[in-house]
């Protein structure tokens, strides 16, 4: 204890000018309550919450310096407090006075109030290293020093004046006021002013802290003297007097209550029991306690003083634990789809104030920083890594930690550098718009009969349209539109076959909307190339091979046409891959036709997995050729809202345009669809005429 002492900056200034031939005097010295780190004593000025001013009792020279015995009493003391420094004050030849000497423990002394303990005294040795070459004094408290009358009044609180006096380890210990000073004893065992007697007393150590119960033999003084050296009595031994009887408890044994953890309320350390030499002290009786509650979590020391009989003070020290940590996530988890490099966030909540830190078991998949309580996660590329979150111990809460599972799919910019796996994953997050544009393509190789023509052909693919039309076609579809003769700079193509612009009716497989003749009846549904050319359906009409009478119906497609087309379609020639992924699409469009006109219930759903666009969906408008009703359902593509061409070119003569077919029946004539002219603009054609094919899909 009182380990960090330093002569303080301005103290060496003092020192150094006394060895000069300076007097030095030492003034005084006061306590304080409170510490500073050790690495700044040497430049105080003060004490930390200063509290009282200490008696100079005694300067002596000692080898390389000189110690001066310091006295605090509890005089004056109305509220308890701990001792953490006492701070000795000098000057020279009468300069202004400043703090030389600073002493400092963090533990300290408990100083008591004057009810409490009006006879509580602490000795202080305050020892300077210094050269002995100069002159010292020292200003001597002469009220710290007591008088007979004093010594006299304090004999008479402790011994009956009749006589009986009191005993102590079997030896009476008696005073009359009327024996004269250096005369003869009285009866066995009395003692004479100027005698010296054995008394108990409470034992401090060199450096002022009480220790124990023990004995001493002091000097009664002179009845004569008065300022004599043997008139004059210190407050110390006055104290050793005054404590016969007292019992020091700092040897005590202490038993402390049970174990405490933070909760956010005050905390009470409890005082199970004391016991000195065997006896059990009664709590405010014998004993008070201090400095047992607190709220926060750590280590503190608790003060044990005597009262009544027993004199003293003790410390032990006691802990409220910290609590157990707890944190969450949200989300709890993380399903990323998207571009590489793409971010997502989750927030994490956790007890206390202890630090957010995080890792990724997989920095090749995710990465992770942290900002506050927001951790950022990177994906990087495809695969699944676990993100660890881990909270440090806090003021208030142990340490923990939680794992956040990340899913990470991510696709190129450039559309064609992905799998159709990729982009069906992306498609199915409902982020295609994120990592691709509208018109973006990709490479397909076109292979096998469609119809009556054979195709082994790599052509490309692009996007018209994200979630199109998706309240009516099902969302979380990216639709794609065929054909392109290159990733960028291409022209746009249809699929022709060798009776492109001729008519057909003797049922062969041509690219004319119905092979047995000239008519429209069944619209859309009922058409033949839905269901033997193109392969967006795979179940047959109702009516099949024959020509068909007014009102007949077409089916939708099953769940397994993408994967059980139907042959000789362009269905059944597309990549594996792709058609492993597409999704069915919800068309609306007039499928009953025969001329009936604009009528709404004629507009009907079909499901279709090779769909030909409509007439509003290319143009924007039913254009007076489509069921009018059909636009209540429909919506233009994005491509051609964007003001793309509507012209395509013959994929098997990319410098010739080429009319192709939209699904539209015409709706004042039976024998008519909806089609875009070789120029561009809308048209019909004669369902028996065979036509550019340039069908939609959706993954």
């Amino acid at each position: 204890m009182w380990n960090s002492a330093v002569i303080t900056n301005a103290g060496k200034e003092l020192l150094a000018n006394w060895l000069e031939g300076a007097t030095l005097n030492f003034d005084s010295a006061a306590t304080g309550e409170g510490t500073v780190a050790d690495a700044y004593l040497m430049a105080q000025t003060g004490l930390v919450a200063q509290k009282q001013t200490l008696s100079i009792i005694k300067m002596d020279r000692v080898a390389n310096g000189v110690r001066l015995q310091l006295q605090c009493t509890s005089a004056g003391v109305t509220t308890g407090y701990i001792i953490n420094q006492i701070g000795v004050w000098a000057s020279l030849n009468g300069s202004e006075s400043a703090l030389v000497a600073l002493y400092q423990d963090g533990v300290g002394v408990s100083v008591p109030t004057h009810e409490d303990m009006p006879d509580y005294v602490f000795t202080f040795y305050a020892t300077l290293q210094m050269s002995n070459t100069g002159i010292l004094t020292a200003t001597i408290d002469h009220e710290a020093m007591v008088t007979r009358a004093d010594f006299d009044a304090g004999m008479n609180t402790k011994f009956d004046t009749a006589g009986a006096g009191l005993k102590k380890d079997g030896t009476t210990i008696k005073h009359t006021n009327s024996i004269a000073a250096g005369g003869s004893k009285g009866s066995a065992g009395e003692k004479s002013f100027g005698d010296k007697i054995i008394i108990p007393y409470v034992k401090h150590d060199t450096e002022g802290h009480i220790t124990e119960s023990d004995t001493t033999e002091i000097t009664l003084p002179s009845n004569t003297a008065t300022t004599t050296e043997d008139g004059l009595m210190s407050k110390e031994d006055k104290a050793k007097l005054d404590a016969v009887g007292i019992i020091s408890i700092t040897g005590a044994t202490v038993t402390l209550g049970g174990s405490l953890t933070y909760s956010g309320s005050t905390k009470t350390k409890t005082v199970s029991s004391v016991v000195v030499n065997g006896k059990t002290l009664t709590a405010g009786t014998d004993y008070v306690v201090s400095g047992n509650t607190a709220t926060s979590a750590g280590t503190y020391t608790l003060v044990i003083t005597g009262i009544g009989q027993y004199a003293g003070a003790i410390g032990r020290a006691w802990e409220i634990a910290k609590a157990t940590g707890s944190v969450s996530t949200s989300p709890t988890s993380l399903n990323m789809v998207g571009a590489i490099g793409m971010t997502r966030t989750f927030t994490v909540s956790r007890s206390g104030d202890g630090a957010i830190t995080a890792s990724s078991s997989d920095v090749s998949v995710a990465q992770v920083t942290v900002s506050g309580t927001t951790v950022t996660v990177k994906a990087v590329k495809s695969g699944s890594a676990t993100i660890t979150v881990n909270v440090d111990a806090g003021t208030n809460y142990k340490a923990t930690s939680k794992t956040v599972a990340v899913t990470a799919t991510v696709a190129s910019a450039t559309l064609n550098d992905n799998s159709w796996a990729t982009v069906k994953a992306i498609s199915d997050a409902g982020a295609g718009a994120s990592v691709w544009s509208v018109g973006a393509t990709k490479e397909i190789e076109v292979k096998g009969t469609v119809g009556t023509l054979s195709v082994d052909q790599s052509l490309w693919v692009f996007i018209i349209g994200f979630n199109h039309n998706a309240a009516y076609e099902g969302s979380n579809k990216i639709h794609f539109q065929g054909f392109k003769t290159a990733q960028s700079g291409g022209k746009d193509v249809g699929l022709i076959d060798s009776k492109y612009n001729s008519s057909y009716t003797d049922g062969t497989k041509y690219f004319n909307i119905n092979h047995w003749g000239y008519y429209n009846y069944g619209g859309w549904s009922a058409s033949d190339l839905r269901y033997d050319v193109l392969g967006s359906t795979n179940v047959a009409p109702s009516n099949y091979g024959e020509v068909k009478a007014s009102g007949a119906t077409g089916n939708n497609a099953t769940n397994t046409c993408a994967t059980n087309p139907v042959a000789g379609t362009l269905m059944a020639a597309l990549p594996s891959d792709l058609r492993a992924v597409l999704k069915p699409i919800t068309k609306y469009t007039d499928n009953v036709g025969g001329g009936s006109g604009s009528t709404q219930s004629n507009v009907t759903a079909t499901t279709d997995y090779l769909p030909l666009l409509s007439m509003k969906e290319v143009f924007g408008s039913t254009n007076g050729y489509a069921n009018s009703y059909e636009g209540n359902y429909q919506a233009q593509y994005s491509y051609y809202a964007n003001g793309n061409s509507k012209v395509k070119y013959k994929h098997s003569d990319v410098n010739t345009a080429a009319w192709w077919w939209l699904r539209s029946p015409t709706c004042s004539y039976d024998g008519y669809f909806c089609a875009v002219w070789s120029s561009g603009s809308n048209t019909t054609g004669s369902a028996d005429y065979s036509a550019a094919l340039a069908p939609a899909f959706a993954v």
